[in-house]
Parts: C-alpha cells; structure tokens; sequence
C-alpha cells in the first residue's frame, strides 16, 4: 500500500469519522437510483461516496476516478477489506474519463467537493456524453465565497506566504474576478447555483439544490456569507 501523507490521511480519517450511514442517507433521500447498472465517481478521493451508493444500488458497477495516488491506494485497500466486489478504483482524472468509459454508458454521476477544480463547462460536456438519457448527476460540497473568506481568515493564525497562497486569498482575488467578470470556468474559486444551472442546461443537464448533508467540518455560512451548497440533477431525455 502507498505510504500516506498525514496530510492525505487527516483528510481521509475526516471523511470517514462519520461512518457511512450519512452518506447513503442523503444518496437515497436525494432519489439515487436503487437500481442503477453503472455509478461513476469522479473525483472519488478515498471513496466514501462510491462505497455509499454501492450500498444504495448494490447491483450496480460503481467505479471511482481520482489523480490523487495516495487516496486511491486506501480506497482500494477498504474495497478489499470490506469485500466490495462491485466497486473498483483507477487514477485518472474527469478528461480521461471518454478513454476508459462508453458514451452513454452511466446511469448515475457524482462529482463531489471537486468541482470548484475543473473547467465546469468540459466537465459538464463529458459527463453528458457518458450518462444515459435520464441518467442522474450529483455534486455535493461546491464552495462558495463564505469558504474561502473562512480560508483566508484561517491562513492568518498563523501566517506564512505558503498559506497566504494556497488557501483563499487566490481564489478570491484571481480566480472567482476571471469567473465573474470574463466567463472563465475553470480554476479554483466560488461557484455559484445559477452558473452552474446555466452551464448544466448547456450541456442537458437539469440541476436543481438539494440539502447539504454530510456537512462534515464545512458551516452554512461564514460572516454571513454562504459557505457551501449541493446540487442534484438528470440528463434529458432526447
């Protein structure tokens, strides 16, 4: 097994420290398909959420796609321990996705706590061509203005220049103005309902809020500002 950053594996014990009841609770209680052949999981990290709905769609294929190496080794080294036979996990990121996976192959889409990191309109453009018509999407933990403000207050206590520039001074002061004032879609930064709406609809799919649950160590809001918010949705029929 890849050796695992304390980092990664604060990251991973953080996700897990809820178990995964909460996480099948709000797949089902947000319409997952019980039934589902194919679930694919973009952006799985160390696989909570593909574990989740293997349990809500037992049946189904569920394969779960991250970049980051040290979060799929403990992913595939829980599917083994827990004898999930119908879940694998491979590196690769949302624009290898068309290598590996059919068009309109896929009855369920999550991308969770990631999209803020990809270029929403060709992210969206895939995951349109790989999903059945009718086929269900979910993105749970999008990040809004309140999450970076609580980051930059955050990389203050203490300071250094390596926080000031990862955490959410950069988001807010570069990517979320080429966002909202240039249309860019890609780079980490807030997102926002509508845009993501709008963009979705481009590309057929309808989305709409749901409740944010698990919320984990995120809050409703900071300084009044929203923090974060989830979003469900379908691709229409043709």
């Amino acid at each position: 097994m890849t050796t695992i950053s304390p980092a990664i594996q604060d990251y991973i014990d953080n996700r897990f420290s809820i178990g995964l009841e909460p996480y099948i609770e709000s797949l089902t209680e947000n319409g997952l398909n019980s039934s589902a052949e194919r679930i694919l999981d973009v952006g799985s990290g160390p696989g909570q959420w593909s574990f989740a709905a293997s349990q809500v769609a037992p049946e189904a294929e569920v394969i779960g796609f991250d970049i980051n190496q040290e979060e799929i080794s403990f992913a595939r080294q829980y599917q083994q321990e827990q004898k999930y036979s119908h879940v694998r996990f491979e590196i690769g990121g949302y624009l290898d996705l068309t290598n590996h996976i059919e068009p309109e192959s896929c009855d369920v889409i999550m991308c969770n706590g990631v999209l803020m990191y990809l270029d929403r309109d060709r992210a969206f453009e895939i995951f349109s061509s790989l999903l059945k018509p009718g086929g269900q999407v979910f993105f749970y933990h999008n990040h809004q203005a309140g999450y970076y403000l609580h980051q930059c207050f955050e990389s203050l206590a203490p300071p250094s220049p390596r926080k000031i520039y990862a955490y959410g001074f950069i988001p807010l002061l570069v990517h979320w103005p080429r966002s909202l004032f240039f249309g860019v879609t890609d780079g980490d930064g807030p997102l926002s309902i509508k845009k993501l709406q709008d963009t979705g609809k481009k590309h057929g799919l309808e989305l709409h809020e749901i409740p944010t649950k698990p919320m984990l160590t995120y809050k409703k809001s900071f300084a009044g500002i929203p923090y974060i918010f989830s979003l469900a949705g379908y691709k229409k029929e043709k």
